[in-house]
């Protein structure tokens, strides 16, 4: 019926137009993916904006801007005081004894001194 040249180019061109059909499947999953990436990212942005314009709308009042001061530049009203927690130093005490692995990397150490 067919000739065994045109079965093979039909095979052929039926293998090239499944791998070009799925070279656009993956393309299209690609670009699915990428667009669920940019719409949470579109969604932290929005989120961010809104942050921002509260905080804008925040600096805005009198209040705001004295807490604001505050908190930057440790500020303080007439009659306030400031205090400032710092982490206590650390105490000076016995050394520690040191691991096995450390005093064996000690011991190796001290071999090429």
């Amino acid at each position: 019926m067919f000739s065994r040249y045109s079965l093979w180019a039909l095979f052929l061109v039926a293998v090239l137009l499944l791998f070009a059909a799925g070279r656009v499947a993956l393309r299209a999953y690609q670009v699915s993916q990428e667009r669920k990436k940019a719409e949470v990212k579109y969604q932290e942005l929005q989120a961010e904006k809104t942050r921002l314009e509260s905080r804008i709308k925040n600096l805005g009042t009198l209040a705001g801007l004295e807490k604001e001061a505050k908190k930057k530049f440790g500020s303080k009203s007439p009659g306030e005081e400031v205090i400032i927690i710092t982490e206590p130093a650390p105490s000076v005490s016995a050394p520690a004894t040191s691991s096995p692995s450390n005093r064996f990397w000690e011991f190796i150490k001290n071999i090429f001194k």
